[in-house]
Parts: C-alpha cells; sequence; structure tokens
C-alpha cells in the first residue's frame, strides 16, 4: 500500500528484478511475472490471461493450462500491480480472482499494490505493507542510488525536484 506516487509500482518492478537477478545467482525456483490489474480486467482478461500475455510478449509462448501449471508448482511468483487503477464497478471481479488464485494454490507467492486510500482490507489472508514516506535527504539519496551510472541525469533530476516542491511533496512523510 502507498499514496499516489509513493513508488509502489517501481517497488515491484525492482523487486521483479531483483527476483530474477537472486535466481540467476541460486537457480531460478519463482520466475517473477508483473502484470498490470487494469490489464487483467479487461474485456474479462482475466489474470491468468493476462499472465500468458505478458509472457507471450517476453518471448515466452505458454497456454492457459501451462501457466496453472505452473501456478499450482509454485514457479510463478505473481506480482499485481495496481488493484486502485481498476474502475470502481470491475473492483470487485478482480479481487474474486485474486482471492481464488489464493485458494486454489495455497504455495503461490503474490503482492498485490493499491493505493492506501482505496484499500478497504479485501484480500483476506494477505500481509499488509505500506511503503514508507521518505525523508528529503532519503529522496535526493534514492536519486543519486537510482542513477549512479548517470550521475549528470541525476544532477538533473534532483535539480528539478529542488525546483518544484510539488514533486518532492508526495514523497514526504506528513
Amino acid at each position: 500500500l502507498g499514496g499516489p506516487g509513493s513508488g509502489k509500482s517501481t517497488f515491484l518492478q525492482s523487486y521483479a528484478l531483483r527476483l530474477e537477478v537472486d535466481g540467476k545467482k541460486n537457480a531460478i525456483t519463482r520466475v517473477p511475472v508483473l502484470i498490470s490489474a487494469t490489464d487483467a480486467i479487461k474485456e474479462g482478461h482475466g489474470i491468468v490471461a493476462e499472465t500468458v500475455q505478458v509472457l507471450s510478449e517476453a518471448g515466452v509462448d505458454l497456454k492457459e493450462n501451462q501457466i496453472l501449471e505452473l501456478l499450482s508448482n509454485a514457479s510463478i511468483h505473481l506480482l499485481i500491480d495496481g488493484l486502485d487503477e481498476v474502475r470502481s464497478d470491475q473492483r470487485s471481479e478482480i479481487i474474486r480472482e485474486i482471492e481464488k488464485l489464493r485458494r486454489r494454490f495455497s504455495n503461490l507467492q503474490m503482492v498485490v499494490t493499491c493505493r492506501t486510500a482505496i484499500y478497504e482490507y479485501w484480500l483476506s489472508g494477505f500481509a499488509i505493507f505500506e511503503i514508507a514516506r521518505f525523508s528529503e535527504d532519503e529522496v535526493f539519496s534514492f536519486v543519486k542510488n537510482w542513477y549512479k551510472m548517470d550521475s549528470d541525469r541525476s544532477r538533473q533530476l534532483i535539480s528539478q525536484i529542488t525546483g518544484s516542491p510539488r514533486i518532492l511533496e508526495p514523497a514526504l512523510p506528513r
């Protein structure tokens, strides 16, 4: 959970990369698959079908029954981003699907992001974490670390942040 602009999507992307890198060091046991909740709900698409689509775009062509097999073996680490971005009249549908997957595949590891203000404890059996807000110094440290290989880009972004308090405000404690 987190506020708008707090880094939920960035966290998931970083987490997926970290899982992949760690897996390369120690034999991959779970493949991270990052999907958008809004893409999964489009036209009744669903989480499993969206997983097929995302993997296909990455050059891995699997059928839905193969994805279900991987989910049952806990070979996929499912990362679902933006539950709050699903239209309110469709949100219960994707929540039901998340709950169904969790019940059906007890070993499935899943992370779901949502804005704190929208979330109403819909998902039972999930541990709930909230992204901590950064201090101003932590924001600048994060930018420097993020752009470690491009110090010019780092300085440019820090200058933009410093020059516009509206950019910095969402990350700071209230």
